[in-house]
């Protein structure tokens, strides 16, 4: 009997929780009926429906504030305060819903109430922060951000507290373009608390994207590290939004004092060069490993100091200028200077040696070795000396990534020296042994050899055996290669043999020899299809050989007598580059790059051409 009755009170639960959902699933169907239409901006469909649901249950806020919605939205506004004031009495003193209703005041053209309503809520307690952030979410709702402004002042006023609402303050000053105030705001927020460091530096971010706005927040910041100096959290600040601005030796002056200010013994220098390394400021980045080197020399971070030194000197070598034009310049703007100050890579070199000799059979030395046979690889084109630094990376490291990169750089080598079993026996090594990625890529020079050996079926097959998933670049490399051999190798296999005897000589630096080749190639093949990539060949190869003028013709034949090559594009870009990088014409490179722009809107180097555009003019300085 006990039995029954607990199996009836169960079905009598069971049967009324049943019924309870089968009344709240067709209230849900309609919420979801009404929603989409109001994600339409179909108000006046979703309005009943809100308001069947309203008088279903007028409790539900989310049927609540779906109803206020429509109402306001189709400027029922009468209706809406009504609603609103209904729930007043439901949610007794709830001040976002008295809020609320003077936003419906204001919308509905009676400012002077809505005043009247949010200053009345205000003076229920004129101290309390949370009425004022109440108040001003409803003025910035209806585009108030001038009054927003001056209700957070108030309420500063009121309380005492200077700090409230730097953030609500900031963003709305930054609204405004208004940089100045954005940022004394955050500097007000960040000051002598270094917690708050890095949410200020992700709402500068905000407006110090902007030119203007950066220069203005930069000056601001200025100003607060000269008044407070030994506050390190502003000059954290400054010195990371000169960072941001590419502004490395301003930044690195900062950084010293932080250093010292932390009592940090380099740390903060040497993070500095880290970055200023990897963000290419080499001459910043040579300066504070320098005095790391020089200042703080812990047997941890002494190695990894003069590394960085060694390759920020070896990337200073290949610009332009000399070392010395490089870092021994207006002590204003270098704030530190480098010993090494030759024009060449053999300071490079002395430094790496140096490491290999003080860390015998380390990583440091495994490392400094491979920047050595890279050196003499591309820079002095020695291959001996390039395979004989190489081969000692293989014998002194551990890291698998340094050996195959060391590696490929041998079967380059051996390239370049014409002995391309050699060069297989390098890339096979690897394909046996390494991962898919390592064995694609290995796979992709040997299917490079075949193709200067003339041997372009096998260089088919092995392209297309290649995963799918390659690296993006390799996949490009790739597919060019399959499309050109498959283009030339039935229409024009005698110039295409040609062309990879050509391109062979390119790669072993036999540049003059190359040049002829091409120019043979040419001469003898005019209407093959593969012209305009020995046109393009060409134009290279004359500014290796720094012979611009010849370099522009060979260009512009593309570019301008090519209709249907498929590097117009970029032979224009080229165009470009040559004025402004060898010949220095500012105005025709201008002009070159605009060609670009005007002429292949849609290329993919239209991008380069806009940025190459705006430095010339100096539009980003």
């Amino acid at each position: 009997m006990l039995l029954l009755k607990r199996l009836f009170i169960l079905f009598t639960i069971h049967g009324l929780l049943f019924t309870v959902v089968q009344a709240q699933q067709p209230d849900a169907a309609r919420l979801r009926l009404a929603q989409s239409y109001e994600q339409e901006g179909e108000w006046a469909r979703a309005l009943p429906i809100y308001e069947l649901l309203y008088q279903s249950d007028a409790r539900n806020y989310v049927y609540f504030d779906g109803l206020r919605r429509a109402y306001t939205q189709l400027k029922q506004y009468d209706k809406a305060m009504a609603l609103v004031r209904a729930r007043m009495e439901i949610q007794q003193n709830d001040v976002a819903l008295q809020a609320m209703l003077g936003t419906l005041y204001y919308q509905a053209g009676s400012e002077r109430t809505a005043d009247s309503l949010w200053n009345a809520l205000i003076r229920t307690d004129a101290k309390d922060t949370r009425m004022y952030r109440v108040v001003a979410s409803q003025m910035i709702e209806n585009r108030l951000y001038d009054r927003a402004i001056q209700l957070y002042l108030r309420a500063r006023a009121e309380t005492g507290n200077t700090v409230e609402f730097a953030e609500e303050l900031s963003w709305l000053y930054g609204s405004f373009q208004q940089y100045v105030q954005a940022t004394k705001e955050l500097a007000n927020l960040a000051r002598g608390n270094p917690a708050r460091v890095a949410s200020v530096q992700a709402r500068l971010t905000a407006f110090t994207a902007r030119e203007e706005g950066a220069k203005q927040a930069i000056a601001v910041l200025k100003e607060e590290v000269t008044a407070s100096p030994k506050d390190i959290s502003l000059r954290v600040l400054l010195a990371w939004l000169y960072m941001e601005r590419k502004e490395f030796n301003a930044a690195l002056l900062e950084y010293r004092v932080i250093d010292e200010q932390k009592n940090a013994k380099g740390q903060e220098l040497y993070n500095f060069a880290q970055r200023a390394l990897q963000e290419q400021a080499y001459r910043a980045a040579a300066a504070a490993f320098r005095e790391v080197i020089d200042e703080y020399p812990t047997r941890e971070r002494l190695p990894y100091a003069r590394y960085g030194y060694a390759r920020s000197i070896e990337e200073l070598s290949a610009t332009d200028t000399s070392l010395a034009s490089a870092v021994a310049g207006d002590a204003q703007k270098t704030p530190a200077t480098v010993s090494e100050t030759q024009p060449s890579f053999q300071a490079a070199l002395t430094l790496y040696e140096s490491i290999i000799s003080d860390y015998r059979g380390s990583e440091f030395a495994a490392q400094a070795y491979f920047r050595v046979g890279v050196i003499r690889r591309n820079r002095f084109f020695d291959l001996d000396g390039a395979v004989e630094a190489l081969n000692r990376v293989r014998a002194t490291t551990q890291t698998p990534a340094l050996v195959f990169e060391s590696t490929m750089n041998i079967g380059e080598a051996h390239t370049a020296k014409n002995n391309l079993a050699a060069a297989r026996e390098e890339y096979l090594r690897m394909a046996r042994v390494a991962t898919p990625e390592i064995r694609d890529r290995a796979l992709f020079r040997m299917a490079e050899l075949d193709y200067f050996d003339a041997r372009f079926d096998s260089a088919l097959a092995k392209i297309q055996s290649l995963a799918s998933n390659i690296a993006a670049d390799l996949a490009n490399d790739a597919l060019q290669l399959q499309y050109f051999i498959q283009e030339n190798k039935t229409s024009a296999p005698a110039a295409l043999t040609a062309f990879t005897k050509a391109d062979l000589m390119m790669r072993q630096n036999k540049l003059s020899e190359s040049l002829q080749q091409f120019k043979e190639i040419i001469r003898l093949y005019p209407t093959a299809l593969l012209l305009d990539d020995a046109m393009m060949r060409s134009g290279e190869l004359y500014v290796h050989l720094k012979q611009p003028d010849s370099a522009l013709a060979a260009y512009k034949k593309v570019a301008q007598d090519m209709p249907t090559s498929i590097y117009r594009d970029y032979a224009q870009l080229r165009v470009g580059e040559v004025y402004e990088q060898t010949m220095r014409n500012k105005e025709k490179a201008i002009e070159a790059y605009e060609i670009v722009l005007s002429k292949y809107p849609n290329s993919l180097h239209a991008e380069e051409a806009r940025k190459r555009i705006r430095v010339l003019r100096g539009d980003n300085l």
